[in-house]
């Protein structure tokens, strides 16, 4: 018998990382739709790129933490 609770756990985990891995993209479109001009506007903070790496690594390594 499907536990249907692990599934929805494992589900919210998923969407979760999906979320921190979205999140830079979407901060880079909104940068971009601020001001189209600025050319630094098209590219990954620091700070986004360490989000973008160290949520793939986890998720790669299949560390549950989301860290």
């Amino acid at each position: 018998m499907i536990d249907s609770t692990k599934l929805t756990d494992e589900g919210m985990e998923m969407i979760s990382r999906m979320g921190l891995l979205f999140q830079p993209l979407n901060n880079l479109w909104q940068r971009v739709l601020k001001d189209p001009t600025k050319q630094e506007n098209y590219f990954w903070t620091d700070e986004e790129l360490l989000t973008i790496k160290h949520t793939a690594e986890a998720f790669l390594s299949g560390d549950r933490s989301g860290k």
